[in-house]
């Protein structure tokens, strides 16, 4: 912020001391520009505060200071003097920005002006400003932009807005005001808005610009045509600048391009940079290759890749490979026709690292190609072979696009009324580090949900998509509603070839919708793994090694399911012997949680698969044989609408007991899944035959024996004991059950 802090000056005044104070709480000023109306007085150092005019304009005039920081942003203060010679001298609109015609690479545009009323024979402004402001036309005359201001009852009026204007194309601006007296002021400027870097298309270059010359031919002219305004033209033929044209502004026409080189034996490298009025730039590199029949061709490759130097850290590196040849001594290797190696080279790879003139920084936004040669040469140091490759330098990461339920949020930090359910996507430029995204249970932090203001990130589900660089991000269970939750994306995030994404942390507010559903909120079911539902009605001969499925009849809210990492224990839900309910002594466990959500008619629905276990510090065995087990859903864990179990929901079941061995499974015994019928019960039990048509319809494996040595499948292939399962449950023809175990 800059203020003016001398006292108003006379028109004509000399010596006069313009003095001014800043106060900037992030960056010193680095210079300021001094200007009296729109001329430009001097330019003087940050450090300076005051400076001495030799005179001042006659008439009304406008001193002003910009202080201007590192980056060129800048903050205006000005101090108007002086009185009116001839009446309505000045213009009542005096815009400063836009000039009169410019050229602007982007597509904000600054809208600056000065509104002021004309001055009578007395001296004296007459009426106030109505209103102000500015459009901005096409060139087919239409409107795409316009603001009016208040003019506030104010005489003097200074408007200063940056706005975008979305479509490059040439543009009216037309400074417009009204005062009390029904006076229409007008002052029109020209802008052209371009953003499009020349585009230089060439009609005789093959695919990856390269051309296969032939061995007599002594130049080669490149031919095409150039779009879009040029006014810079700089050529470069290995390495050495041969072009450097300036131009005047030309029309957004396509104009030829022709350019003869000499060509010397091997590549000759030739690479083209174009900028336009807007000062847009593209470069293009073409590689003619002549012919050298007395050399031997070398097969090269280039690689870009980013790893540790002993001693300097992380470095960008290009790795180079070629098959070697007869008759070498050595090799060297070039980097756009620099050497990067000090001593010859005897083996067929080398590592060319960053040194003078061998730049491989990565740039913002843009790809960068290097040339790279090998050339053997014999003990006196003649070339003997060669071979050329090409290497891009990546450009920078960048986040290409956001998602939240599929609507696209890229430029969107506030996002309001989003619903229960979450499904985040992150489309990067380039493939995460695996160690960001490739784990087994749980989602790294580098991108996570949570409360806001709070410090934990919620449990969630998470894919990687390494073809497309799609991360996708599912916070378990259903987000509460009328909550404001952070969605964050880490500046720590790096790229395989370890580029930061971002330079500071992405962060995004998730404004959860106020829908409430107010169905009661219940777990709808409790089943083993393989369907035995234990709801309302407890079971035995539950396999020691078992999952559970557990299915709430909404989304859960999963800030009350928080997972213990240390103990394997949950908030909420968890595994005793007590027939209470209550915890005891904490050697059981509900571990390995799988979280799902499913569609029921229109309905969501959380499920939780937990595998039951002891634990014995931080290991885990199988539960006990023959003992009565609960699982307690307890009455605070509550939907993504905030309402609860109520009570405490407790499930029982008991495991099986020692049992058979499995190789005196009785002979007819159809096995289907942990269970194993009898023939005749099976025909006689609706319940065992949709089990069986169930299992079979989901592409399983069933069996049956057929006598004391033979086991066979569904499709008639002899089985060993080895395909069952490690236990069975027996159903014989009166449906009472045995268990036979391996």
């Amino acid at each position: 912020n800059v203020t003016i802090t001398s006292e108003r000056p006379q028109q004509g005044q000399k010596g006069y001391v313009l003095t001014w104070e800043v106060e900037d709480n992030l960056t010193d000023a680095e210079f300021f520009v001094i200007q009296s109306n729109a001329d430009v007085l001097d330019i003087v150092d940050g450090s300076v505060r005051s400076y001495t005019l030799d005179t001042l304009e006659t008439g009304m005039a406008t001193l002003q200071v910009r202080a201007y920081d590192y980056a060129y942003n800048y903050k205006s203060a000005f101090l108007n003097y002086g009185e009116p010679t001839t009446p309505g001298e000045k213009e009542p609109i005096r815009p400063y920005a836009p000039a009169r015609l410019e050229i602007i690479p982007k597509h904000e545009v600054s809208f600056e002006a000065r509104y002021t009323l004309p001055y009578d024979e007395n001296g004296e402004q007459q009426g106030h400003w109505v209103s102000t402001g500015f459009r901005v036309l096409d060139e087919d005359g239409v409107e795409v932009l316009s603001m009016e201001f208040d003019g506030n009852n104010q005489k003097n009026f200074y408007i200063q807005e940056h706005c975008i204007i979305d479509e490059d194309g040439k543009y009216e601006v037309i400074f417009e005001g009204l005062d009390s007296f029904g006076n229409y002021y007008a002052d029109s400027r020209y802008i052209f808005i371009d953003t499009t870097a020349p585009e230089l298309i060439l009609n005789n270059v093959g695919r990856k610009d390269v051309v296969i010359a032939g061995e007599n031919d002594e130049e080669f002219t490149l031919e095409g045509i150039i779009s879009d305004n040029l006014t810079g033209l700089f050529l470069w033929i290995n390495g050495e600048p041969v072009v450097e044209e300036y131009f005047d502004y030309i029309p957004i026409d396509p104009i030829p391009f022709s350019f003869t080189m000499p060509l010397r034996e091997g590549a000759n490298i030739i690479q083209i940079q174009l900028s336009d009025s807007a000062g847009n730039r593209v470069n293009r590199t073409v590689t003619v290759i002549k012919p050298s029949p007395e050399f031997e061709p070398i097969e090269a490759t280039a690689e870009f890749t980013n790893e540790y130097v002993p001693g300097v850290g992380y470095a960008n590196r290009i790795k180079v490979n070629w098959n070697p040849i007869e008759d070498a001594f050595g090799y060297n290797v070039y980097v756009d026709g620099v050497q990067s190696n000090s001593e010859l080279i005897t083996s067929n790879s080398h590592t060319v690292d960053e040194k003078e003139g061998i730049d491989l920084s990565r740039l913002d936004g843009e790809d960068k190609l290097l040339n790279v040669r090998v050339e053997a040469v014999d003990e006196n140091n003649n070339v003997i072979g060669y071979g050329d490759a090409t290497v891009t330098i990546p450009m920078l990461p960048y986040i290409e696009w956001v998602k939240i339920n599929g609507q696209d949020v890229t430029n969107n930090y506030n996002i309001i009324d989003v619903d229960n359910l979450v499904e985040i996507q992150v489309k990067f430029s380039h493939r995460l580090k695996d160690n960001y995204w490739n784990r087994s249970n749980k989602p790294t932090n580098h991108i996570k949900v949570q409360r806001k203001n709070t410090w934990n990130p919620l449990p969630a589900d998470f894919s990687y998509d390494e073809e497309n660089n799609i991360y996708t991000l599912r916070p378990w269970g259903g987000l509460v509603a009328g909550n404001i939750y952070e969605f964050t994306i880490s500046r720590s995030l790096q790229d395989i070839y370890n580029g930061s994404y971002i330079l500071s942390d992405d962060v995004r507010n998730l404004n959860i919708s106020n829908y409430i559903d107010d169905t009661p909120f219940q777990v709808e079911s409790i089943k083993t793994i393989d369907g035995r539902d234990f709801t309302n009605n407890p079971i035995n001969n539950v396999p020691v090694n078992t999952k559970i499925v557990i299915t709430f009849n909404k989304l859960i809210n999963i800030e009350t399911y928080e997972e213990d990492d240390y103990d394997g224990k949950y908030a909420g839900l968890w595994l005793t012997k007590n027939s209470d309910g209550t915890k005891g002594w904490g050697n059981e466990r509900l571990i390995n949680t799988v979280y799902q959500v499913i569609e029921d008619n229109g309905r969501y629905k959380s499920v939780l698969i937990v595998e039951p276990k002891l634990s014995t510090g931080y290991s885990y065995r199988n539960l006990e044989e023959n003992t009565t087990y609960y699982v307690v859903a307890e009455g605070a864990l509550a939907d993504a609408f905030n309402q609860t179990l109520g009570t405490n929901q407790i499930y029982q079941f008991t495991t099986a007991g020692p049992g058979e061995p499995m190789e005196n499974l009785p002979v007819n015994a159809v096995v289907v899944g942990n269970e194993a019928y009898d023939i005749n019960y099976l025909n006689n039990n609706s319940d065992a035959q949709i089990k069986l048509i169930e299992w079979f319809n989901s592409g399983n494996d069933t069996y049956i024996k057929l006598n004391e040595d033979t086991i066979v499948n569904h499709r008639g292939e002899i089985v060993s004991l080895d395909e069952l399962p490690d236990m069975l449950i027996y159903y014989d023809s009166e449906g009472n059950t045995t268990i036979y175990t391996k």
